[in-house]
């Protein structure tokens, strides 16, 4: 998938009716789309084709409830560069399978603040919803519009 295409299909919340974009903007105020694309971007093409021609990588693609696959390593030694080849991958993925579901994080030492539990979650929710139905989503924006309150975890 090139960058023109992740662009297009998930950089932010065009695309959507007003309503939707208010409902979505309102869930979560983290959007890891442009911090995504941003990495993506400065990805050299093949850059982390290895990794997903890996054998471990594919046995969690096809096996993806028997196994945990995790990435660590010293701080600068690529590891968000291959979160996003993957996160590429599975976009590509969902534009031919619309019943994929795919949310993701990129967490920052900078940016602690606004990382805690209650907006990564949402962020996850409104990244499940796009291009989905939100009609849970409306009717928990609706109990809480007059109030101007957010929702609680157990509501995301």
């Amino acid at each position: 998938m090139d960058n023109n295409q992740i662009s297009s299909l998930h950089i932010g919340l065009e695309g959507l009716d007003e309503e939707t974009r208010k409902i979505l903007k309102w869930l979560s105020p983290l959007n890891f789309f442009p911090m995504h694309y941003e990495i993506a971007s400065a990805r050299q093409e093949e850059t982390g084709e290895w990794f997903l021609q890996h054998q471990q990588f594919k046995n969690w693609v096809t096996y993806p409830k028997q196994m945990l696959l995790v990435g660590h390593g010293l701080p600068g030694t690529g590891k968000t560069v291959l979160s996003s080849k993957v996160v590429d991958y599975f976009l590509q993925l969902q534009t031919r399978n619309h019943a994929i579901g795919l949310a993701f994080l990129y967490l920052s030492y900078k940016d602690q603040s606004a990382q805690d539990l209650h907006n990564l979650l949402a962020a996850l929710w409104m990244q499940l919803l796009l291009n989905r139905n939100i009609h849970h989503a409306r009717i928990v924006y609706n109990s809480h519009k007059q109030k101007e309150t957010i929702p609680s975890l157990k509501e995301i």
